[in-house]
């Protein structure tokens, strides 16, 4: 590889914008999007950002196993096991009384006094019905499925039977 190959997969691996990484290799603005996609299209810069993108993973020990397990736990968290809701209070439990799997699915905690000293507390989970639907999707349980009709409306194997008929009635001289 080019030094100015070598910037491109640098600058690649911090962005992930080819367009830009190829700008800050020094490639011209006009023709940065077709060389950019082109870079990541020569075998050897495709592995080269694999590679990096690998070692990084692992240094970082992001693996599919863990990337799963922190849906899960954002998935299957229980509100009951972080806090409390009786006569029309909430409290949110201390941190030491919080199980890192339900931990896990807490966004955001906010605590606001108001100008009459009434407190307000808030409790932000991270979308539980999207990691839902991710651990779904990698299950396979939402398969889409497409009906694909003829010109006239019909499942296309009708169609398609109405035009092999079509056709044997005119070559029979029907």
């Amino acid at each position: 590889m080019t030094k100015r190959q070598e910037i491109f997969v640098r600058e690649y691996l911090i962005s992930l914008n080819a367009t830009d990484a190829a700008e800050k290799a020094g490639y011209s603005k006009k023709t940065a999007n077709r060389i950019g996609h082109e870079l990541l299209q020569r075998p050897d810069i495709a592995e080269a950002v694999k590679s990096k993108i690998e070692k990084r993973f692992t240094k970082l020990d992001i693996s599919a196993d863990r990337i799963l397990n922190e849906l899960a736990r954002i998935a299957f968290a229980d509100l009951k096991k972080v806090m409390d809701w009786n006569d029309g209070r909430i409290e949110i439990k201390n941190s030491d009384e919080i199980a890192d799997d339900d931990s896990a699915a807490i966004a955001e905690i906010s605590e606001t006094i108001t100008g009459q000293g009434t407190i307000t507390r808030k409790l932000r989970h991270h979308d539980k019905v999207r990691a839902l639907e991710l651990l779904g999707k990698y299950q396979k349980l939402f398969i889409e499925k497409h009906e694909h009709s003829g010109p006239d409306g019909k499942p296309l194997i009708d169609s398609f039977s109405s035009l092999v008929k079509l056709l044997d009635s005119k070559a029979n001289g029907n």
